[in-house]
C-alpha cells in the first residue's frame, strides 16, 4: 500500500475526486517522484489502476501558540 499527499493545487485535480480515474491518479502521483529512488516509483508504476483512489483530507488553519500551564494542580 502506498499513499501520496499534497495540496490539491499541486496535483491540478478537480474538486470532484471521484471523477478522476486510476490511470490519471497514477500519473499525478508519479510526476513528483521522477528524481526519487527508483524503488519508490516502481511501487506506483506497478499498482493496478483499478485499485487507485483519491480522497480529500481536511486540515485546520494554523493557529498561534498559546500560553501553556500545568495540566494538574500541585
Amino acid at each position: 500500500m502506498w499513499g501520496f499527499s499534497a495540496r490539491r493545487e499541486k496535483f491540478g485535480l478537480p474538486e470532484n475526486l471521484e471523477a478522476v480515474d486510476g490511470e490519471q491518479l497514477k500519473e499525478v502521483a508519479a510526476g513528483p517522484m521522477l528524481d526519487w529512488h527508483p524503488s519508490l516509483g516502481n511501487l506506483v508504476h506497478r499498482a493496478e489502476c483499478s485499485k487507485i483512489t483519491a480522497f480529500p483530507v481536511k486540515t485546520s488553519v494554523p493557529i498561534f501558540p498559546w500560553k501553556t500551564r500545568n495540566v494538574t494542580s500541585r
